[in-house]
């Protein structure tokens, strides 16, 4: 069976271990998720404040993460919606938890 595109690092086109949260490293700012290799890669770089996918920013509180992607989830970003929901359910990043009763 082929692993679904989500699994392949955009940056540098490998495979990204099982246990995608451990092994990878989501970016709010543009929706993609890079492999602990290329984010390494990136802070012996000296680049610890940008982006190592778009080049952006890295937001710096939970607010401004939440702030970027909500405004992906506005914009019809499905990746984002689902984001979201998996934060609220775990109340991260400030969201109130979404629990089932």
């Amino acid at each position: 069976h082929a692993r679904p595109e989500r699994d392949t690092c955009p940056k540098c086109g490998l495979k990204i271990s099982f246990d995608l949260s451990i092994n990878s490293r989501h970016h709010a700012c543009c929706m993609k998720r890079l492999c602990n290799g290329c984010n390494l890669e990136a802070c012996l770089q000296g680049i610890n404040d940008t982006c190592p996918s778009c080049g952006k920013s890295m937001p710096d509180t939970d607010a401004s993460c939440l702030a970027m992607l909500r405004e992906h989830a506005e914009s019809g970003d499905a990746a984002a919606i689902g984001y979201i929901g998996v934060k609220c359910s775990f109340g991260a990043l400030g969201l109130r938890k979404n629990a089932l009763d």
